[in-house]
């Protein structure tokens, strides 16, 4: 359970680990009021959406059925309550522990840093054939 204030505003994150799941959920409190987000949206913390494999349960929850690859998870979350505010945070879930830690938001002139891989293979001149290596690298294992 991880916790993020800002003002009268509070944005609780929770997670439960299952054996193929992750169930994520959230609670908005405003002026000490639980539970008073009216909107919870969840898009991926570089914008893109969600991958098909997390679904909203309910109006706060969300299910993901984490695939056996999954890499931990950053999100970016808002939470719209009913007198116009939101609560917009940004954050990482481990998949396979649950655990929460925050992420501080991409910059419009510096979003989040390029993984290695990517950097791997643009300086390796192997851009966009990223695929086909590790295709042939998956063979000779």
């Amino acid at each position: 359970r991880t916790a993020y204030s800002g003002g009268n505003q509070e944005l609780i994150v929770e997670t439960l680990v299952g054996r193929e799941s992750v169930y994520f959920n959230f609670t908005g409190i405003v002026g000490g009021v639980s539970d008073a987000a009216v909107d919870w949206t969840l898009s991926m913390a570089d914008g893109r959406p969600l991958p098909d494999w997390i679904k909203r349960d309910t109006g706060r929850t969300f299910i993901a059925e984490v695939p056996p690859n999954a890499q931990p998870l950053n999100l970016k979350i808002i939470a719209s309550f009913p007198n116009g505010s939101s609560v917009e945070r940004y954050v990482m879930i481990d998949l396979k522990t649950g655990e929460i830690r925050p992420l501080k938001p991409p910059r419009a002139d510096h979003p989040f840093p390029p993984l290695f891989q990517d950097m791997f293979f643009r300086h390796a001149g192997l851009n966009g054939q990223r695929n086909r290596v590790f295709d042939l690298i998956e063979r000779k294992a």
